[in-house]
C-alpha cells in the first residue's frame, strides 16, 4: 500500500515488512569543478565521524546493527540511503540523527578524504564506459548544467582547495534545502522514520528539485578518448530529447526505444541483430535518460565493440536507428513489448527496494504519483501509429553524438567518416 503525501515525502507501507528503507535526495550547487569537488568531499565527510562517534566508531556501530547508511553525490544532488531491519531501526535512526545534525568535518579526516577521492578520480580516468558517457553527454550541455561532467583534472585541482569551512557551509545549505524523501517498510517503521525526520526539521517539497536545463549543442559529433591498453571500445550513441515525461509522446518514444534495445535479455532489435545475428558485440541496449519536467533528456545506446569491429558495429547501430525511425515498429512488436513491460512493472512492484528507488526517481523528475501512473498506463495502451510518429519526430540521425573511449587511435579516421 502506498500512502500519498502532500509534501516531497512518499511512503510505501507493507504489512509485515521487516525491511526499513529511507531514500533522500537534496539539491546542492552544481555546474562547476569547484562545486563538484565540494560535493564529492562532502559525501565522504558526512560518514567520517559524527556526534560521539569517530569514523571507525560510526562504521562499527552500523555494522553491529546490520544497517547501511550511504551518501553519494552527482547531477547536483546529494543522495542519502538507509537500509536496516525493523528491530534495528530506532538505533539506526539515532545514528542518522548524529550524521545529519552533528558531523565532525575534521581537518585530519578531510586530508584522508581528499586522498581517497583523488584516487577514485584517477581510477575513473581509466573507466572507458564512463569516459565514453562523459564525451557523449558533454557534447550536448553547457558546462554550467548540473549534469555536465566536469573535467577530471579541474575537479582534482579544486578538490585540493576544499576546506572544513566549505564542508560546513555546504552542510548548512543541505539542512536548509528541501529534500525529496521516500520511506518504505511496515506501518510502524514508516511512522518511526517520519517522526525522526520531523525531529530533524527536514523540509520536503512537492515537485522536482529546482534545476532547469536544455540541451544546447548538436549536429553530428564524434567525441573520442584514447585509452590504448583497453581491449574494447566503449560507446555511448544517441541524441537529445525535448519531450517531457508528462507527455503521451514521451511514453510512445520510450516504448519505441524499448523495441530498439530494451535493457536486459535479448528481445530488443539491437541485441537480436547486432549481437546475435551479426556477432559484433556482447551487449547493446537503449535507454531514455535524464529527462525531467523542467529539463531536456537524452536517448542513448550503450555498447562496446572490438576495434576491428568498431566501424561495422557503429554502421549497424546507425542502420537500426534509421530503420526504426523510418519504418517504425510492427503490430506484433507492440503486443510483445506491452506484455514484456507489464511483466516488468509487476516484478518491480513486488520489490520494495525497486519501488522505493523508482518513487524517488519520479519525484526527482518532477512527476506526481498520478502523472507517473498515467505514464505507465500510456505505455500499455499505445497504438502502433503513436509509437511510429514519436520515433519519426524525435529520433534523428542528423542530430547525433557518438562518444567512445578505449583504443580508438587506429579507428578514429574510419569513425570520423560516419559523422
Amino acid at each position: 500500500m502506498r500512502k500519498p503525501t502532500t509534501h516531497g515525502m512518499s511512503e510505501i507501507v507493507r504489512d509485515g515488512e521487516r525491511l526499513a528503507l529511507l531514500r533522500a535526495s537534496i539539491p546542492v550547487p552544481a555546474g562547476s569543478a569547484e562545486a563538484e569537488a565540494r560535493a564529492l568531499a562532502y559525501a565522504e565527510a558526512l560518514l567520517s565521524g559524527a556526534g560521539p562517534y569517530s569514523r571507525h566508531g560510526l562504521l562499527d556501530a552500523l555494522g553491529f546493527l546490520g544497517a547501511s547508511v550511504r551518501v553519494g553525490a552527482g547531477d547536483g544532488l546529494i543522495s542519502i540511503s538507509v537500509d536496516t531491519v525493523d528491530t534495528s531501526l530506532q538505533k539506526t535512526l539515532t545514528l542518522l540523527s548524529h550524521i545529519v545534525t552533528r558531523p565532525h568535518f575534521s581537518s585530519s579526516e578531510l586530508t584522508r578524504i581528499k586522498k581517497h577521492v583523488a584516487n577514485a578520480l584517477e581510477l575513473s580516468l581509466e573507466d572507458a564506459r564512463g569516459r565514453a558517457y562523459e564525451g557523449f553527454v558533454n557534447a550536448f550541455l553547457e558546462p554550467t548544467d548540473r549534469r555536465y561532467v566536469q573535467p577530471l583534472a579541474d575537479v582534482m585541482k579544486a578538490l585540493a582547495r576544499v576546506t572544513p569551512k566549505d564542508l560546513r557551509r555546504l552542510h548548512d545549505a543541505v539542512r536548509a534545502s528541501a529534500w525529496n524523501v521516500v520511506l518504505g517498510g511496515s506501518e510502524e517503521s514508516v511512522r518511526r522514520m517520519r517522526r525522526s525526520l520531523s525531529a530533524l526539521s527536514i523540509a520536503t517539497v512537492s515537485s522536482s528539485h529546482p534545476h532547469t536545463g536544455r540541451t544546447v549543442r548538436g549536429g553530428r559529433t564524434l567525441a573520442l578518448v584514447d585509452i590504448p591498453h583497453k581491449q574494447n571500445i566503449e560507446f555511448s550513441i544517441g541524441g537529445p530529447l525535448s519531450l517531457r515525461p508528462t507527455e503521451r509522446a514521451y511514453a510512445a518514444f520510450v516504448f519505441g526505444m524499448s523495441v530498439l534495445g530494451i535493457h536486459g535479455g535479448f528481445t530488443g532489435r539491437l541485441m537480436s541483430i547486432v549481437r546475435e545475428k551479426e556477432g559484433l558485440t556482447y551487449s547493446i541496449y537503449a535507454n531514455v535518460e535524464k529527462a525531467t519536467t523542467s529539463e531536456d533528456g537524452f536517448w542513448r545506446i550503450a555498447t562496446f565493440f572490438n576495434p576491428k569491429d568498431a566501424e561495422r558495429g557503429i554502421r549497424s547501430t546507425l542502420r537500426e536507428i534509421e530503420r526504426i525511425r523510418t519504418d517504425g515498429i510492427t503490430e506484433d512488436e507492440l503486443r510483445r513489448f506491452k506484455s514484456i513491460l507489464a511483466t516488468r512493472f509487476a516484478l518491480r512492484d513486488d520489490s520494495l527496494v525497486r519501488r522505493v528507488g523508482e518513487t524517488l526517481g519520479r519525484m526527482n523528475a518532477g512527476l506526481t504519483e498520478a502523472e507517473h501512473a498515467a505514464q505507465r498506463e500510456a505505455l500499455l495502451s499505445l497504438s502502433v501509429d503513436e509509437v511510429n510518429d514519436a520515433m519519426r519526430t524525435h529520433l534523428s540521425r542528423s542530430f547525433i553524438v557518438i562518444g567512445g573511449a578505449g583504443p580508438v587511435a587506429k579507428v578514429e579516421p574510419l569513425l570520423r567518416k560516419l559523422v
